[in-house]
Parts: C-alpha cells; sequence; structure tokens
C-alpha cells in the first residue's frame, strides 16, 4: 500500500499582500486563520436541539447583512450554494440594468445516435427540449443585456483566455455572436468574439441525446460556489438561503474568494430555527483517518 504525505495549506493566495503591515497586517493574518481554521474543522461549533453532531459555526456579527435588508441589491459578487438562488439573484439584477433586454433562443434536437431516434422524437418535441435545464449548459432562452457581466462555460481559445470559467462584460448582441470585454486572467481588457456552439448534456435520466446550439456562457451577478473555486474578487457575499450542507468545504471555498477581510459578507437566513449569525461547517475529518503517512524527514 503505498504512503501519503499530507501537505498543510498556510497561507491563502488571495489575502497575501506584501506591502500590507501593521494593525491592517494583523487584521489579515487574523482573517487568515480564521478561515484555515473553518477549512480545518477547528473554529468552535454548537450543537442545535435535535441534532447529534455539532457543525454550525458563528460567524462575526460585523460580517453579516441584516436579514431585513434585501441581500440581491448588495454591490457584490453573491455566491450560492444551489443553480436555482443563482439563477434567481441573475434574473433580479438583470432586470435592475439599464437597457433592453435580449432573448436569445437556443435550437435544441436529439442527437441522431439516438437508439429508437424516430420514435423518441415523435414522443419529445422540441417544445419539450426547449423546457429542460442541465447543470453547466445554458438555458433555451438566454437572456443578455449589454453591460452585463458573464461567464464563459466551455473552453473555446485557450490561447486567447477563453477558458471555462473566464469573467467577461457584454458589449454587443447579436443573433449569432456575442461581442464582450475580457476581465479575469492575462488577458484582461481584450475585446473577442463569442458564437454559438453545440453542447450535449451527459449525466441526464432521459432514454436520449439532447443537442443544444446556444452561447456556451451565462449571466454572473451570482454564481455557484463551485463554480467560482479558482476565481478571486474584491467583494464577496455568501447567499445563505438554506446553510452549506450537502458538499465538504463549501463555506471555506465562499470565504476564500475574497482579498481583504473588508471584502466578505454573509447573508444567512436560517428561517428561525436558529440565530442568523450561525451556519453549518462541513468537515470530513475521516479522510486522513488511518492514512499511512510519509516521513516528514
Amino acid at each position: 500500500m503505498g504512503a501519503c504525505k499530507v501537505f498543510s495549506l498556510t497561507t491563502i493566495m488571495c489575502l497575501h499582500s506584501p506591502g500590507v503591515s501593521g494593525q491592517a497586517l494583523i487584521q489579515q493574518q487574523n482573517f487568515n486563520k480564521w478561515i484555515l481554521y473553518m477549512r480545518a474543522g477547528h473554529l468552535p461549533t454548537v450543537l442545535l436541539d435535535g441534532e447529534d453532531e455539532a457543525t454550525w459555526i458563528r460567524i462575526p456579527r460585523d460580517r453579516l447583512l441584516n436579514v431585513s435588508d434585501d441581500p440581491i441589491e448588495a454591490e457584490r459578487c453573491i455566491l450560492s450554494s444551489t443553480n436555482d438562488e443563482v439563477d434567481k439573484i441573475n434574473l433580479h439584477v438583470l432586470n435592475k440594468l439599464p437597457g433592453d433586454t435580449h432573448d436569445l433562443l437556443s435550437a435544441d434536437a436529439i442527437c441522431r445516435g439516438t437508439n429508437n431516434f424516430d420514435e423518441m422524437q415523435s414522443m419529445y418535441p422540441t417544445k419539450f427540449l426547449n423546457t429542460l435545464q442541465f447543470s453547466g449548459i445554458p438555458n433555451h432562452i438566454l437572456q443578455l443585456k449589454v453591460g452585463a457581466p458573464i461567464l464563459l462555460l466551455r473552453n473555446t481559445n485557450l490561447k486567447k483566455g477563453l477558458c471555462n470559467g473566464t469573467r467577461l462584460v457584454v458589449t454587443q448582441i447579436s443573433r449569432r455572436v456575442l461581442e464582450a470585454v475580457i476581465i479575469t486572467g492575462t488577458h484582461a481588457g481584450e475585446k473577442t468574439l463569442i458564437g454559438r456552439i453545440d453542447m450535449t448534456p451527459t449525466d441526464t435520466c432521459w432514454p436520449f441525446h439532447m443537442r443544444r446550439r446556444q452561447f456556451p456562457v451565462k449571466v454572473c451577478f451570482a454564481m455557484t460556489i463551485n463554480k467560482s473555486q479558482g476565481q478571486t474578487f474584491n467583494h464577496v457575499c455568501a447567499y445563505l438561503e438554506m446553510p452549506v450542507f450537502t458538499q465538504r468545504g463549501q463555506l471555506y471555498v465562499a470565504a476564500s474568494r475574497v482579498t481583504s477581510r473588508d471584502g466578505l459578507r454573509f447573508y444567512i437566513n436560517n428561517n428561525e430555527k436558529c440565530p442568523n449569525n450561525l451556519t453549518r461547517n462541513v468537515v470530513y475529518k475521516e479522510v486522513f483517518y488511518n492514512l499511512p503517512l510519509m516521513s516528514r524527514d
């Protein structure tokens, strides 16, 4: 059996600012330590009545948005745990952006290589295919405005910085091509054109293979916590209408996207189950149990 060597994360590079000193440096170091403790599951926890395990942690009150406030109005990059919440936030903010909304429709079809193609085509007409939604693929109706931030969902041209997760701002819209300015990475500030491409969902419950021809982008005033991995923002609002408990480490990912403590806010609504300064932090420490560790020498 092979041996494992465990490397511990000690510095969050988003927070690495060599020029910071004095009180600001102390605050940054404390924030770095708080996030690392969150990642490792070392923050003090609270056991709620009726639960078997203490997984709730307290969020500092000066990092909270009041439940009475409208969290969607917060001028932040909003991170949430589910696609449904993200879509709701994006539509709300897009409607407030000045300018005309463009409804860009996809071309949906069942792939000809599907078994019993003729039968499937008659059972699942195009109008039905238009209603289907898939993770990582734009919906049939893609609503955009000039000035809206978008997230690229596919690797289209790596040499030009157009890869999955690249953020851009829309500058022009037509039926067959989008013009946008890249705002992340080494190609930030460059204009580019994005065309429609064919996308096929790979993990579905349907008895057919489907092709959707659409622009490989989605509006990203808000994005899922999973999709934000690898991104860095000046301001983040972690929008937690429900606790982040479905996947290990999601709360850490959300909290570590910012460049400073001042840039992080939480919106927590526990619907009176418990105080709104509590949220779940799930860490599976068992993954390191009984591992044969290599010598640190």
